[in-house]
């Protein structure tokens, strides 16, 4: 047992082995390629069940979701040998992946400008409320209201 396995109550290795994990790399790249770069986590448990059994395939895939190469080389599991990424419920090969992250940066910013574009029709409407406008006017009457009474309150007071 390698330095990546833990052992379950059972003494069955409950984190994949160094050939489950080539296998699942090996999978992962063929269904990306084959699948135009996007892979369901779905169709690689399917994949993974025809040679593991079901407990074996759903841990590979949790552990292929959570593959960072940077550091889980150095706790003996092996390189995947591609890039790829997993975002929501999905796999992707690296140029899918920028692919994704390019459209939902997109959507994001025309929602942010549909939004301001939204308030500022609301502002410029003559019937539209001026609901912060009239705090900050009520707040400067109370102000100005306030300094006059006192200015005239004063100016009346007689001198003593």
């Amino acid at each position: 047992m390698d330095g990546a396995e833990e052992v379950d109550s059972a003494g069955e290795s409950s984190a994949p082995s160094s050939q489950e994990w080539e296998h699942g790399f090996s999978v992962l790249k063929d269904l990306l390629a084959s699948h135009g770069g996007c892979v369901s986590t779905k169709l690689l448990g399917q994949e993974l069940k025809e040679e593991l059994d079901t407990a074996r395939a759903q841990s590979l895939v949790v552990g292929l979701k959570l593959f960072k190469p940077e550091t889980d080389s150095e706790s003996g599991i092996p390189t995947a040998g591609f890039g790829y990424h997993h975002l929501g419920r999905s796999f992707y090969s690296e140029e899918k992946y920028a692919e994704v992250l390019k459209r939902e940066d997109t959507a994001a910013a025309e929602a942010e400008h549909a939004s301001l574009a939204r308030q500022a029709a609301l502002l410029g409407r003559p019937d539209a409320p001026h609901i912060h406008r009239k705090q900050e006017e009520r707040r400067l009457v109370a102000y100005v209201q306030t300094a006059l009474v006192g200015l005239y309150d004063s100016e009346a007071a007689p001198e003593a």
